[in-house]
C-alpha cells in the first residue's frame, strides 16, 4: 500500500528574522535604558561631590579665617605682655606708669610714684589686719615680705641689693627703706606701706643723690 507523499515545509526567511529582530530591539532598549541610568548616577555623584567639595571649601575658608582671628589675638596679647616686660626692665623712673610728685628734700632727684604699684600679697596668718604689727628683725616673714617689695620696686634683683637702713616710718602700719644696687649707682628712698588683709606696697619711691644723712 503506497503511503502519501509528505507535504514540504516552505521556507520563509521573514519568519526566522522576526525573533531576531525583536531580541535586538530589546537589548538596544536595556542599554539604552542602561545608559541613561550610568549618566544620571555619574551626574549625581559628580554634583554631590562638587557639593561636597564646595562645603569642604568653605568650612576651609571658615576655619582658616577663625584661626587667622585666634591668632591675632594670640599676638596681641603676647605683644601686650612683651610690651610691659620691656617695660618693667627699664629703669624705675622710665616707665610709662611713672608721675613724680614734688618734695622738699634738696638731697632727692627725683620722688615718684608708680601707677602700677599694688601689694605684695602677703603669707602671713596671723595679725594681718589693722592690728598688723611690722618686724625688724632680720628674719621674720614680716621682714622677707619687706626685702621681697624693696627688691620688686627698685627693680634690683634682691641679691644685689645692698640694704642700707630699714626704719618705722611712723607706725606699724609704715615703713621706709634705703637700697642700693651692688655698684651704688642706683641708690633709693622707699616708702611702704602695709595694706590691711593684703601686704605691703610702696607708696612713693626717692631717687636719692646721696646716702648722706640716710643712715
Amino acid at each position: 500500500m503506497e503511503q502519501p507523499p509528505q507535504r514540504r515545509r516552505r521556507y520563509n526567511p521573514d519568519r526566522e528574522k522576526t525573533p531576531k529582530k525583536k531580541s535586538d530591539k530589546m537589548l538596544n532598549g536595556l542599554i539604552a535604558i542602561v545608559s541613561i541610568l550610568i549618566l544620571i548616577v555619574g551626574y549625581n555623584v559628580l554634583t554631590y561631590e562638587g557639593s561636597s567639595k564646595n562645603i569642604k571649601e568653605e568650612a576651609k575658608v571658615t576655619q582658616k579665617a577663625e584661626k587667622t582671628e585666634a591668632q591675632k589675638e594670640v599676638d596681641e596679647k603676647a605683644k601686650q605682655e612683651a610690651e610691659k616686660k620691656a617695660d618693667l626692665k627699664k629703669d624705675i623712673t622710665e616707665r610709662s606708669t611713672v608721675r613724680r610728685v614734688d618734695v622738699a628734700d634738696e638731697n632727692v632727684e627725683m620722688a615718684i610714684v608708680d601707677d602700677a604699684w599694688k601689694p605684695l600679697q602677703t603669707e602671713q596668718t596671723e595679725a594681718i589686719g589693722e592690728d598688723h604689727i611690722s618686724q625688724y628683725d632680720g628674719s621674720s616673714l614680716d621682714w622677707k615680705e619687706k626685702v621681697t617689695e624693696l627688691a620688686t620696686v627698685s627693680n634690683i634683683p634682691e641679691e644685689e641689693m645692698r640694704i642700707i637702713r630699714v626704719k618705722n616710718g611712723g607706725s606699724n602700719q609704715k615703713t621706709i627703706g634705703v637700697v642700693t644696687s651692688a655698684d651704688s649707682t642706683k641708690m633709693y628712698r622707699i616708702y611702704l606701706e602695709w595694706v590691711p588683709n593684703k601686704g605691703w606696697t610702696t607708696t612713693q619711691l626717692d631717687v636719692l643723690k646721696t646716702l648722706n644723712g640716710t643712715y
